[in-house]
């Protein structure tokens, strides 16, 4: 993540416009990893705050076939999530995930607000590319 937000602020000093990154949006469909950001403070050595959605179905699933009675909790996270990222400035996408791809779909037909986005098969760094199973 740390040389994303870096790439990205020097993007944005080389466009003229405020360089600082402050917030990460994060979404996942597992508590585990949005439970996770609680063990980064902001702090001097990680100066960002975390956007979640604290009412998130986790289903631990993109498979509908195992919300069992959950469906509705799920869709309505799913869009919430959905509108919550595409209303942010940049975005790393798992293009592993359907539900991702659904969102680089909407970002190429220019429905969001992103300036950038860029795949984790893009990353700059090999060790943080994803190789999808």
């Amino acid at each position: 993540m740390r040389d994303f937000i870096t790439k990205r602020e020097k993007d944005l000093a080389s466009q003229g416009r405020n360089t600082t990154i402050t917030h990460i949006m994060l979404s996942s469909e597992s508590k585990q990893i949005i439970n996770a950001r609680l063990d980064y403070v902001n702090n001097s050595t990680f100066p960002y705050d975390f956007i979640v959605n604290e009412e998130d179905a986790g289903q631990g699933t993109g498979n509908p076939r195992q919300y069992h009675g959950a469906a509705d909790r799920v869709m309505i996270s799913s869009l919430i999530s959905l509108q919550m990222q595409l209303s942010t400035e940049s975005i790393v996408l798992n293009d592993c995930s359907n539900f991702h791809k659904l969102m680089l779909e909407q970002l190429r037909y220019e429905c969001g607000y992103q300036n950038y986005f860029e795949t984790y098969r893009q990353n700059v760094n090999p060790k943080y590319r994803m190789k999808c199973w």
